[in-house]
């Protein structure tokens, strides 16, 4: 995997909007953030159109991405938000080219589908961390992450507590750390961008969604095969997922649905990563070889 350099005050970064739009407000709000980071951003076009629920149509978003990772000046392309709409795109890019200009990706949620894209067929170590829209309520600990990783040697959170939920079959367990949003992994299965996640840590994260919900994902990348040879499992943020209200008696938590469905397969599973949808989340870096460590709730680089 390779590991992009650190930035540097001064670095100029592309900021792209490969998913939904976000208002000219919310670009201008995070300029104050870009100053005191020491970055000064360019943003492309896609931030700035507008097609249905887009930011611009397919064929703008891709060439802006394509153009940020070809354009040397700049040192990271970081995502203007989320929402839906990056699998799309991945039928328009140049993954060989990509790779022969190797920068920093920041992103997350819908933006997992490029990440899984940039270590599969890149091998480029990238960061699951906020994106601009967001910068303006970014709290003093989240931005002190996002700073800590753009400018120095991307780490892991410091402070862990994690809870194993499954303590598998070993009470170590090492891989590459893949993974992000758990809706966008499940949406790929089958497709010709089915990343392969054998041998890695993978790593899970979702807002916003019912249990019976989560379930059926998990479910469904279990039963496909895709989880196959998986080293283990890191929980994210669960963000607002919660049983449907409308039917109180589903009493499921996420621990319990978890154990149910991991522990027969032996895999180790630790909860409580502190990346995600949730409020003061850290920045991580995906494409890293790391290790888990079930006995001590730790997640160290291997």
């Amino acid at each position: 995997m390779f590991l992009p350099p650190p930035l540097r005050p001064g670095s100029r970064v592309a900021v792209v909007a490969p998913a939904f739009p976000a208002e000219r407000a919310v670009l201008e709000s995070s300029l104050p953030i870009f100053h005191s980071l020491g970055l000064t951003p360019f943003f492309f076009p896609s931030c700035f159109a507008r097609h249905g629920w887009f930011s611009g149509p397919d064929h703008l978003r891709a060439s802006d991405i394509q153009e940020a990772f070809a354009d040397d000046s700049f040192s990271a392309v970081f995502c203007l938000r989320g929402g839906y709409g990056s699998a799309r795109l991945l039928p328009l890019l140049d993954f060989d080219q990509l790779s022969a200009h190797p920068k920093w990706f920041l992103g997350y949620s819908d933006a997992t589908a490029i990440h899984l894209l940039l270590q599969g067929r890149c091998a480029l170590i990238t960061l699951h961390g906020p994106m601009v829209f967001e910068f303006s309520k970014l709290g003093r600990e989240a931005l002190r992450s996002l700073r800590a990783s753009l400018f120095s040697r991307p780490s892991l959170p410091q402070e862990q507590n994690l809870q194993c939920i499954s303590p598998g079959r070993s009470p170590h367990a090492e891989g590459i750390l893949l993974g992000g949003n758990l809706t966008v992994l499940a949406s790929l299965a089958g497709t010709p961008w089915q990343p392969a996640l054998e041998g890695c840590l993978l790593f899970l994260e979702d807002v916003g969604e019912p249990l019976y919900r989560i379930d059926r994902m998990l479910t469904s990348l279990i039963q496909s095969g895709m989880l196959r040879g998986c080293s283990g499992i890191l929980l994210g943020s669960f963000y607002n997922c919660r049983p449907d209200e409308r039917h109180p008696a589903w009493n499921f938590t996420i621990a319990q649905l978890v154990r149910e469905l991991f522990a027969p397969l032996g895999i180790p599973v630790l909860a409580g990563l502190p990346a995600g949808h949730h409020p003061g989340a850290l920045t991580i870096p995906l494409g890293v070889r790391c290790r888990i460590h079930t006995h001590t709730g730790r997640l160290t680089l291997a």
